[in-house]
């Protein structure tokens, strides 16, 4: 699977990856004829990808295993369209991601081509008006055309969809209405809306995990979505837990941030510890060398990893908040211990001027 760096494909995996709402979408956006001729109830996730990696930040995928109401194999096969503007070409694309399919199940030892049912959803600023058959991309004479492959796949067009239109469990409306609008030159005014359903939300299970994925996409997308902007939508729609969930969601940015440090101190540390152990094991003794030099290289790449991280993290909050930093602030930033930048980054969203992010840095005392 594609490493999710893209805002728009983590979305769409962390919310269609929950079966229930995968469920429920092909439940209610599949002609009724498509979605009776499924057992939902058996739906599964797989974990392949089947995109060229060069088209990963274009696309995103999943693919489901589920039963035909007579028990016999199926596929489901979503493709998810996150640039905004639509591709002529996308259904030669989608054949050539079925046929991988197909192939992959031979070489499981399938002796048949399960049906597939191929699904693009798109959500561009702009209606989708690209070819869903395949058999409108032939161009050849007529006596040919017996020989082009022939198949649709289904569209599913947000730049089409409303509140109105939207159907289905309200994780599903909530997903669906923040990417038809994330594209939207108008999207602070529908933050009150997308606020409304995430508080008839906060009273059931994983509601607040669910919450938080919304704020750290719409956050991520949208550089005018500030904490305080936030906080306006929440308290506009009643939601009684508004600031529980900014803290959450502080709690997630930090955490991201550091998680990132970990591993990328941890590959740092890697390669210093290979590095110094062979040195010292050959003047040592190979063993004992690559053991001192894999926990001094550990040790060391996890403080520098975190700290590096913890400065972007802040840096890109500063960014986010107040524009463009100066030379000056970024080397203040690359001095400070890692401690004081955990402190900071929640200062940074509580700030009203850069001033007050100045007077935090100034005063040793502040923590």
């Amino acid at each position: 699977m594609s490493v999710l760096n893209n805002p728009h494909d983590r979305f769409f995996k962390e919310v269609f990856s929950r079966p229930e709402v995968a469920a429920d979408f092909l439940r209610h956006y599949l002609p009724p004829a498509v979605s009776q001729a499924l057992n939902l109830d058996t739906l599964r996730l797989r974990k392949d990808s089947f995109i060229d990696p060069d088209l990963q930040q274009q696309y995103a995928d999943l693919l489901y295993a589920v039963r035909l109401s007579d028990q016999r194999p199926a596929w489901v096969y979503v493709l998810f369209e996150h640039k905004s503007y639509a591709q002529p070409l996308m259904a030669f694309d989608m054949l050539r991601y079925m046929v991988r399919i197909w192939e992959q199940g031979r070489r499981g030892g399938a002796s048949a081509l399960a049906p597939i049912i191929p699904i693009v959803i798109y959500h561009g600023a702009q209606p989708w008006r690209e070819p869903v058959n395949l058999g409108e991309l032939y161009h050849g004479p007529p006596a040919l055309r017996t020989y082009w492959p022939a198949f649709a796949y289904h569209l599913c067009d947000l730049a089409q969809a409303n509140e109105a239109t939207v159907r289905g469990v309200r994780f599903l409306q909530v997903a669906l209405l923040v990417l038809r609008a994330v594209f939207d030159a108008n999207f602070v005014e529908r933050l009150p809306a997308i606020m409304r359903l995430l508080a008839q939300l906060t009273n059931e299970g994983e509601a607040v995990e669910y919450v938080v994925t919304v704020l750290r996409y719409v956050s991520g997308v949208r550089q005018e979505v500030t904490p305080d902007l936030l906080r306006q939508a929440m308290h506009a729609a009643s939601l009684d837990n508004g600031e529980e969930l900014m803290s959450t969601w502080v709690d997630d940015l930090i955490e991201q941030g550091l998680q990132q440090g970990l591993e990328k101190g941890k590959a740092a540390g890697k390669a210093e510890g290979k590095a110094e152990g062979k040195a010292e094991g050959k003047a040592e003794g190979k063993a004992e060398g690559k053991a001192e030099g894999k926990a001094e290289g550990k040790a060391e790449g996890k403080a520098e990893g975190k700290a590096e991280e913890a400065t972007r993290l802040v840096e890109n909050l500063l960014q986010h908040r107040f524009g463009p930093l100066d030379a000056s602030l970024r080397a203040r930033l690359a001095q400070l211990p890692l401690e004081r930048l955990e402190a900071l980054s929640t200062v940074v969203l509580d700030a009203r001027t850069l001033d007050e992010v100045n007077a935090f840095l100034t005063n040793p005392a502040a923590s």
